[in-house]
């Protein structure tokens, strides 16, 4: 069987893999999966791992090495199926074990239920029994008293312990519910207040996210041409496009669903031609990180008129994740440029 069949073979037995077991087929071939926790993206390294061993390999080592492979990773399917074929044999066991476990925990329902009410019970008994507040000139000098209750808790963004005094005036004629009550109300309006003001700190953090990356010289124009974000015409490769212009985006970027709908005529290149070897992750605003495989070159113009006689060879950023918009993105490297060329 020559190289080409087994690598066939091997690549049908991956797809068969479940994600753990794709993992041990990384640690067999001493790959590194730190921050791979998808099985396409196992696969890929298996396979690039492959393709190297052919190209800097002898054949004959070359084919060894990938029938190991496949042997290890049919075997690895099999130990599956001889797992699930064994157990099947426990079923009325584990049948027997799980209705015990079903009666068990209905029992104690019924006993956590028969607390309940007896807990209940005896308080309801007990506030029933609170005399009243007796009217004593001792009584009377500290009956505005102001108790402070400090309470602290966790903040959703930080993670870090704050705390909220509130205040309470004890008088003869509130009822303990009644204070309950209270403390809960103005419980739940400091915490309205607080997630009110994380939300406006939010919005103006994503305010601020403008042209602070362009030079302080260029912030009016760049204002003037497209404001905040934008949708703008332009033209991909001689394609109609609507691009979201992003001054917060360092480079250009597009989906691969996008490329394969709009430019099927463009050919993914390697990012080892631009950055060598590695490999290229970026983030979003909100920290989400977006793995980018491959990069494509288009001839880009701005507007609506193909006769511009301004164009651009603009290299982006291919991401297959969907972590990137639906639309082209252009970032502020080609905004700059055009700045720079008098585009206004």
């Amino acid at each position: 069987m020559d190289i080409e069949q087994l690598q066939d073979r091997l690549s049908a037995a991956l797809l068969q893999l479940r994600l753990d077991q794709l993992h041990e087929v990384c640690v067999y071939e001493k790959l590194s999966v730190e921050g791979q926790s998808k099985r396409h993206s196992l696969i890929r390294l298996i396979s690039e791992a492959v393709e190297n061993v052919i190209d800097t390999e002898d054949e004959d080592v070359a084919r060894q090495h990938v029938k190991d492979l496949l042997e290890f990773s049919s075997g690895i399917t099999q130990r599956s199926d001889r797992t699930i074929h064994d157990g099947g044999g426990d079923a009325d066991r584990n049948s027997a074990e799980l209705a015990h476990l079903k009666k068990q925990y209905a029992e104690l329902q019924h006993h956590f239920e028969l607390s309940t009410n007896v807990l209940k019970s005896e308080i309801q008994r007990l506030s029933l029994k609170v005399p009243d507040v007796p009217s004593s000139p001792v009584f009377s000098q500290h009956q505005h008293a102001v108790p402070e209750v400090t309470i602290r808790r966790r903040t959703e963004r930080g993670h870090s312990a704050s705390s909220m005094t509130l205040t309470t005036h004890t008088t003869s004629s509130l009822w303990p519910e009644h204070q309950s009550e209270l403390l809960c109300d103005s419980i739940k309006q400091l915490e309205a207040r607080e997630a009110a003001k994380q939300k406006e700190s939010h919005l103006q953090l994503i305010r601020s996210i403008s042209a602070n990356q362009l030079s302080t010289k260029h912030n009016a124009q760049l204002l003037n041409l497209i404001g905040e974000k934008c949708m703008v015409n332009c033209f991909f490769d001689g394609v109609p496009t609507q691009a979201l212009w992003d001054t917060g985006s360092q480079v250009c970027l597009m989906n691969e669903k996008w490329r394969k709908e709009h430019l099927p005529h463009t050919r993914l290149r390697s990012l080892e031609e631009i950055l060598g070897p590695g490999s290229l992750t970026g983030r979003a605003v909100n920290q989400t990180v977006i793995p980018f495989e491959s990069w494509v070159e288009v001839t880009f113009k701005l507007g609506t008129d193909k006769a511009t006689p301004l164009e651009l060879e603009v290299p982006v950023l291919v991401c297959g994740d969907d972590g990137v918009a639906e639309e082209p993105i252009i970032g502020y490297n080609v905004i700059e440029y055009l700045l720079n060329s008098g585009v206004e």
